[in-house]
């Protein structure tokens, strides 16, 4: 009889050891890409190159804003285009043929850990040749209008802009790692101001 009831006390524990143990899992899981976006905006305000590193996914965040700006210019001068006439069809074919080049040099050059750092510390883009020494800037956590998971393995940020009609997403996935993966710009607002 004691021995039923020993091990009936062990299954219990073990029970509940087991669910504890899961139940950390779980709120460890959801925990770990806030503890990353935290990460990344004391990396970026920090002007952290090393940290800027490994957290984020450049050449998905590269083709992403590659595609973003590509698809933005295009827009602008579909819509330019059906008034062009004489020297106005000359210079959009130009660009056209132009303009993705200067997108792709403009992403390599600007879309790094150096630029990011400068872009936040300073509030202009650096290619890194700058010394960098501005006044840093702390991110306001009162600007995230929404964070939380898209799907398991995915992790979407919403960050109001300056404008109340501006809103930037950041997605982070997971690759053994909570990293940004890619930035999603208001193209409405950026295709109306290639015009």
């Amino acid at each position: 009889m004691h021995g039923q009831i020993r091990a009936g006390i062990r299954r219990s524990r073990l029970k509940k050891l087991l669910f504890a143990g899961i139940a950390a899992a779980a709120i460890g899981w959801v925990a770990w890409p806030y503890y990353s976006l935290h990460s990344l905006a004391t990396a970026i305000r920090d002007g952290d190159v090393v940290a800027l590193e490994g957290k984020v996914q450049w050449d998905s965040l590269r083709s992403g804003l590659r595609d973003d700006l590509k698809g933005a210019m295009a827009a602008a001068m579909t819509k330019k285009s059906a008034s062009a006439s004489g020297s106005d069809a000359l210079g959009m074919g130009l660009a056209a043929m132009l303009g993705p080049a200067i997108i792709d040099r403009a992403v390599e050059a600007y879309v790094t850990p150096q630029g990011l750092a400068s872009l936040i510390a300073e509030g202009k883009p650096s290619n890194g040749s700058g010394s960098g020494s501005g006044e840093r800037k702390s991110f306001d956590w009162s600007r995230i209008g929404y964070a939380f998971f898209s799907g398991p393995t995915d992790f979407r940020v919403d960050v109001q802009g300056n404008k109340p009609d501006e809103k930037l997403t950041l997605a982070f996935r997971f690759d053994g790692g909570w990293k940004l993966s890619r930035v999603f710009l208001p193209l409405d607002k950026l295709s109306n101001s290639m015009k």
